[in-house]
C-alpha cells in the first residue's frame, strides 16, 4: 500500500513514530524541511501538536527548517529565527526576539514578506 501513497503521506508516515515518541517523552525533536513534502496544512498542524499542551503535556521541542511562510501566521517572534545567505555565500542566523522594535503582536507573515525581518531571497 505505501508505494501507492504520495511522497508526502510517505514522509509523514516515516517521521510520525519520532514525533510521538518525542511528544511523549518531552523529548527535542530536530527536523531538517518540515514542509518539504508535507501538505502545508499538515505542517501547521504537527507545529500545533508541539505548542499545544494537550498534546505536548511532557514539553517536548520541535526544532525545524522551514520554508512555508504560512506557519509565521501560527508562531510567535520568540519561536522563529532567520537564516540568510549574502551575495559571498556566508550564512547567518538571528531570532526574531533580537529585531528592535519587532512587537510580539505584531503579524510575522506580513512583515517578513513586506522585508521588515530579512532573510527575504535576492534574486538577480
Amino acid at each position: 500500500m505505501m508505494p501507492q501513497e504520495s511522497a508526502g503521506t510517505r514522509n509523514f508516515l516515516s517521521h510520525f513514530p519520532f514525533l510521538s515518541d518525542a511528544l511523549s517523552a518531552g523529548q527535542v525533536f530536530l527536523l531538517d524541511a518540515l514542509d518539504t513534502e508535507f501538505h502545508a496544512d499538515l505542517a501547521a498542524e504537527v507545529i500545533h501538536w508541539f505548542q499545544s499542551q494537550e498534546t505536548n503535556p511532557h514539553g517536548a521541542q520541535l526544532i525545524c527548517t522551514l520554508h512555508n511562510l504560512a506557519v509565521l501566521e501560527n508562531l510567535e517572534k520568540e519561536e522563529v529565527v532567520i537564516v540568510k545567505k549574502n551575495r559571498e555565500g556566508v550564512t547567518s542566523a538571528y531570532g526574531l526576539w533580537q529585531v528592535k522594535g519587532l512587537r510580539r503582536s505584531a503579524n510575522l507573515y506580513r512583515e517578513y514578506r513586506g522585508g521588515d525581518l530579512g532573510g527575504v531571497p535576492v534574486i538577480g
